[in-house]
C-alpha cells in the first residue's frame, strides 16, 4: 500500500532527464511520504523501530533494496512502467 503508492505517485508526478532518470529530490519527496504513511499504518511498528527494537523494519528495507537492485537495473524512466520493479514494492508493503 505505501511503497506501491509512493512508487506510482513518483513515476507519474516527478520529470525524467533526457537519459530517463528521475528528479532526485522529487523522488526522495514521494520516499518520504511512503515512510510517513508506513509510520501511520503501523505506530506500534514505528515506535518499536524508533526505539531500535524491531529489527524486522531494518530487514524489509534492505530486502527492498536487494530487489530493486536486481528488478529495477534499467533508467528510472523504464522502471517506472516495469511491472517487475513495481512489484518489488508491493512485496515491501
Amino acid at each position: 500500500m505505501c511503497g506501491t503508492q509512493a512508487f506510482t505517485n513518483y513515476c507519474s508526478q516527478c520529470t525524467f532527464d533526457a537519459n530517463g532518470m528521475i528528479d532526485e529530490s522529487c523522488q526522495k519527496g514521494h520516499e518520504n511520504k511512503g515512510i510517513v504513511c508506513m509510520t501511520i499504518t503501523y505506530p506500534a511498528m514505528a515506535a518499536m523501530n524508533k526505539l531500535g527494537t524491531c529489527p524486522a523494519v531494518g530487514t524489509c528495507a534492505a530486502a527492498l533494496k536487494a530487489c530493486v537492485a536486481v528488478r529495477c537495473p534499467r533508467t528510472d524512466m523504464q522502471d517506472c512502467v516495469s511491472a517487475t520493479c513495481k512489484s518489488c514494492f508491493g512485496e515491501g508493503d
